[in-house]
């Protein structure tokens, strides 16, 4: 079957699924609810402007996400500054929260435009210089980006959607890892990736995310700290909640569960995940098995279904093919962008009981530990069909990469 002439490969492979499989459940993304009470817009921001204007600070730092993620910051920043630099004496900074992913001011400039009256900063994690604020519970170094830490006011701006490790993006993230040193990017995450609750929509018992939390609330301590949490946006709308920190945080996520999360009541033995939209490459696509990992049974079988045009994607091969240790060290060296030995890191354990198979065009078929990559797809039918032979429930998973799934049972 010559799976690359597929107009839509992923289309294609869960029709061929579906014509073999004499039963299976199949997961959908939900009806997508109005949410027309969220509406981020400018009177809903010249208001906010105003009470964030009321302690009459003389420095905000505006921290927002980077090139890496979808919010809509030119539109919230042609909302926001208009209020704040009528304020003449008011220093504004635009900070880029990286982390420790690579950006210049060139990409930034991309981003939110060039015709700011305000200063820009893309964050180093490297070596900016940072101020230590004391230790998290876990023991992790607060180290934050001085010029931040040295404002009056903070508003951090970035999307809330469902995340591998933090439950949810968005929030304090925007500060760890966001504005971190290196030193405490890494430590946070070689502690809690593996955790069994570090997952995606879980906020409840995740120490990834209370750590990221304590920061916030760290921060708070010394400085105003406000939020801008977008959740989605649909033409040219944008929508969320604004306003402190935690409480706007506590809205927005509540409205993205609504969108972008369901709860069900069975896991499965064998989970088929078709990783639109984000299929490009294979660092974006296991993302579907990342968000949906939790409704597989142990030693169940897991069929990506991804394109992945692109191949592994910017250092990916490499960072898959490292064991534990040689991935750790890569993690403590100078610079460069950790996340790709993260994604590694945490596929591999979120799977090591189970058997993983990604069904691609855009790969040579290879075998790294327990992930078997082919282009076979006859192989995969006949294996998962013999498992239906044996009674093992299978789920059909469309656009699996937008969509968080949750067992009611952990």
């Amino acid at each position: 079957m010559p799976l690359t002439s597929y107009i839509d490969y992923e289309a294609s492979i869960l029709e061929a699924f579906e014509r073999a499989l004499p039963n299976y459940v199949r997961l959908e993304p939900k009806q997508i609810p109005s949410i027309r009470h969220a509406l981020i817009d400018p009177f809903r921001m010249e208001k906010f402007a105003n009470e964030l204007l009321d302690s009459k600070p003389r420095r905000i730092s505006l921290v927002v996400t980077d090139k890496t993620r979808p919010t809509p910051l030119r539109e919230l920043l042609t909302m926001l500054l208009p209020n704040l630099v009528r304020q003449r004496q008011l220093d504004i900074n635009v900070v880029f929260a990286t982390g420790t992913h690579e950006m210049t001011l060139d990409d930034a400039v991309d981003l939110v435009g060039s015709d700011l009256s305000v200063k820009m900063h893309v964050h180093d994690a490297s070596h900016d210089l940072h101020i230590n604020l004391g230790k998290t519970p876990g023991g992790i170094p607060i180290e934050l980006l001085s010029r931040v830490v040295e404002s009056d006011a903070i508003v951090l701006i970035g999307m809330v959607i469902p995340h591998p490790w933090s439950g949810f993006s968005g929030g304090a993230k925007l500060l760890l890892p966001g504005i971190s040193s290196r030193r405490s990017i890494v430590e946070h995450h070689l502690k809690y990736y593996a955790h069994p609750y570090t997952l995606p929509a879980i906020i409840e018992g995740n120490p990834f995310k209370a750590e990221i939390d304590f920061v916030g609330k760290q921060l708070e301590k010394y400085i105003e700290v406000y939020a801008v949490n977008v959740v989605a946006k649909r033409e040219s709308s944008i929508y969320g909640a604004v306003g402190e920190l935690f409480s706007s945080y506590e809205n927005a996520v509540s409205l993205s569960r609504e969108l972008y999360v369901s709860s069900i009541k069975d896991k499965y033995d064998v989970l088929v995940l078709d990783a639109r939209p984000l299929n490009l490459n294979l660092y974006q696509s296991v993302k579907a098995v990342l968000n949906n990992v939790g409704i597989a049974n142990k030693n169940s079988l897991i069929v990506l279904i991804a394109s992945n045009n692109e191949g592994y994607g910017p250092v990916f091969e490499e960072a898959l093919k490292c064991n534990e240790e040689e991935a750790t060290e890569q993690l403590w060296k100078g610079r460069g962008n950790i996340v790709p030995y993260i994604v590694a890191l945490h596929l591999k354990d979120k799977v090591r009981d189970k058997q993983v198979v990604i069904l691609t065009k855009g790969i040579t078929p290879a075998s790294i530990e327990n992930i078997k990559i082919t282009n076979n797809l006859q192989e995969v039918l006949n294996e998962v069909l013999r498992r239906v032979k044996l009674g093992e429930k299978v789920a059909l998973t469309y656009r699996a990469a937008s969509t968080v799934y949750v067992a009611e049972s952990r």
